[in-house]
């Protein structure tokens, strides 16, 4: 699929002008909604956590990748735009699980003031920061990549 969003089924294939998503009434659209290097970041990192949610349910071996397109409402060369293929997905989602552990681990690391303290934190921001990205708020959720 093409950054304009004009893939084979898009409205500007149709003659028509493409859609654009929708910002929640009374919100304006963020300081980054205009840039499109952080449109592709924020469409790819949407993708991968819903190929996460479809791997953690299914397991990888039985994950397709045209399951994870199909729940975002997206074609499966869509997904083939942002990533290669699955084995690209998975290591990116091993890539983001360390990234929230460094972060929890270099939180407790500042805010404990001995062991006992520094795991307690970690422990607590860890899970912490893994509900609020895989459950609660994360970028993307129910979000349509386009």
């Amino acid at each position: 699929m093409a950054e304009g969003g004009y893939g084979a089924g898009s409205a500007a294939s149709r003659g028509g002008r493409p859609r654009r998503a929708a910002v929640p009434a009374g919100a304006a659209p963020g300081p980054d909604a205009f840039d499109r290097r952080s449109q592709h970041r924020h469409k790819r990192l949407a993708l991968l956590n819903q190929a996460a949610r479809v791997i953690n349910e299914r397991g990888y071996a039985t994950a397709s990748l045209e399951e994870v397109a199909h729940t975002l409402g997206i074609s499966k060369a869509a997904v083939y735009y942002y990533f290669r293929n699955k084995q690209e997905i998975l290591f990116e989602c091993y890539q983001m699980s360390f990234d929230i552990w460094d972060a929890a681990l270099a939180e407790a690391r500042e805010r404990g003031r001995n062991g006992r303290e520094r795991v307690e934190i970690y422990n607590v921001t860890n899970g912490e920061r893994f509900a609020t990205y895989a459950i609660a708020g994360a970028p993307g959720r129910g979000e349509t990549v386009r």
